[in-house]
């Protein structure tokens, strides 16, 4: 990164990379810095509780632009990926945006197995992206990660072999309407997941202000669905029935 060279310089020549270990060693721990500020940005976590017992853990990450953005480049890294491999994989991060709002979705139900799965229609759990004025999609692809590799736990370190870890991907435009989702005076998304024992509200503020940079530095235009870097928190609520 141009930055990283800009502060290195300000450096005293005791602490300039003087060897190419040293030099690829700095942008890692650059590339990593990056993507965990981004997980950090764009996860959340909420909880559901009842009559003094656990319904609910559930933490889950928004894939946006600029997060994909930051996990091409630690990827990219930690499999030493060439340049073409990197804008392949970048490319098809934004194919992947184009076509939904994907969340990675960890949780954890202390209950019986069936009721603990997300993706299975006789749990009772069902999962919605609502935005701020009230639209609401239905999942058009929910399926569980059942195999928790160390590549998943090092990406998402909350996905750990004691939670359930989904994948889900809502559509960018509504159904029913033919309109983008969300639309252009909507200024938050939030993932609902909701059940008889009570409902869950993560919320995210994905406004469109910017188109997302290339890792290879070329301005790319993902549709009109670009997300800016917003990495305000916003605050998961519950609501027992």
């Amino acid at each position: 990164m141009l930055t990283l060279g800009l502060l290195g310089a300000c450096k005293p020549l005791a602490a300039i990379p003087d060897r190419v270990e040293d030099v690829a060693h700095t942008q890692a721990a650059a590339d990593q810095t990056d993507y965990n500020q981004a997980l950090k940005a764009w996860t959340r976590s909420g909880s559901i509780y009842r009559k003094f017992g656990t319904e609910l853990l559930v933490t889950a990450t928004y894939q946006s632009l600029p997060f994909r953005e930051a996990y091409v480049s630690a990827y990219a890294r930690a499999e030493q990926l060439s340049q073409e491999q990197k804008e392949a994989l970048w490319q098809t991060q934004l194919a992947e945006a184009r076509e939904s709002h994907e969340f990675l979705v960890a949780a954890f139900v202390p209950a019986e197995a069936e009721a603990t799965d997300l993706a299975n229609p006789a749990s009772g759990w069902r999962l919605y992206l609502e935005a701020d004025r009230g639209d609401r999609v239905s999942p058009q692809d929910l399926r569980r990660i059942r195999k928790i590799t160390p590549f998943i736990t090092g990406f998402y370190p909350y996905a750990t072999p004691w939670a359930k870890v989904f994948k889900v991907r809502f559509p960018t435009r509504n159904p029913g309407s033919g309109d983008p989702f969300p639309g252009p005076g909507d200024q938050t998304l939030s993932l609902v997941i909701t059940s008889p024992s009570g409902m869950v509200r993560l919320t995210w503020q994905p406004q469109s202000t910017s188109l997302p940079v290339s890792p290879s530095g070329t301005s790319q235009d993902p549709g009109g669905d670009a997300t800016d870097r917003t990495k305000k928190d916003q605050k998961s609520t519950a609501t027992p029935n």
